[in-house]
């Protein structure tokens, strides 16, 4: 995924030689996502505003999964509970929001692949490259495929109307009872099953992200060949 990148970033570095981020800052962004024609921008060739988008695409896939691997450190740094006590944040509460804004994460890392390969698809099209058209469906295909285990990050069940959790479900049934009853011993209780959950959601985010990694480095391999043929730059 990184050489990709390295590459997509090359060929875009005599457009960054030409423009001031700082006046022209709207105008590059839209060029960037493709909502407008820059107006201000120099005028660029096909070639130069394919490379253009494919970067914003690149970056926002980046993006996403930076944003999965976050997860992981905010869960293993969860505060003490004095910390948020007060603020009527329970262990629970901390931990099923950064699970929850994790398993979003993979939806909004999963459309954005599809989406970048949607719109490769149709500029590839355009070019009459019929065959990387079908080899770009294919590449989808396999990735969606690939997907449905980070759908779920086993052992949790995400239902329409709210997610759900085993060990996240015990260990709000203690701070509840703790909170109740002030009994030390349900205290404990609820300090060491948010222990036992932060370390076992560390570990399955960490897990699927190690192959969620080698599913965009896989991706990213096979799309080289296909956003930079050898015989012509990129849209020949």
């Amino acid at each position: 995924m990184e050489q990709f990148g390295k590459l997509i970033v090359s060929k875009n570095k005599p457009i960054f030689d030409t423009i001031d981020p700082g006046e022209l800052a709207e105008d590059f962004r839209n060029l960037l996502h493709g909502v407008k024609e820059p107006m201000k921008v120099p005028q660029l060739t096909e070639e130069q505003k394919f490379h253009v988008r494919t970067l914003g695409y690149y970056h926002e896939i980046s993006s996403a999964f930076e944003a999965l691997e976050h997860a992981a450190i905010f869960i293993e740094s969860v505060p003490g509970f004095e910390d948020y006590e007060g603020r009527g944040i329970t262990r629970e509460g901390y931990l099923r929001y950064h699970v929850e804004h994790y398993l979003e994460q993979n939806y909004v890392l999963l459309n954005r692949v599809t989406g970048f390969l949607d719109w490769l698809k149709k500029e590839l099209y355009k070019e009459g490259r019929i065959q990387d058209c079908e080899r770009i469906l294919e590449l989808k295909s396999e990735f969606i495929r690939c997907m449905d285990n980070p759908k779920q990050v086993r052992g949790a069940h995400v239902h329409a109307e709210r997610f759900e959790d085993d060990q996240l479900s015990i260990l709000g049934f203690f701070e509840l009872a703790s909170t109740i009853s002030e009994d030390e011993e349900l205290k404990l209780t609820a300090i060491l099953s948010s222990e036992l959950a932060k370390e076992q959601w560390s570990k399955k985010i960490k897990d699927n992200n190690r192959d969620l990694k080698k599913v965009l480095d896989w991706l990213f391999e096979q799309l080289t060949s296909v956003v930079f043929p050898i015989d012509q730059g990129v849209t020949k």
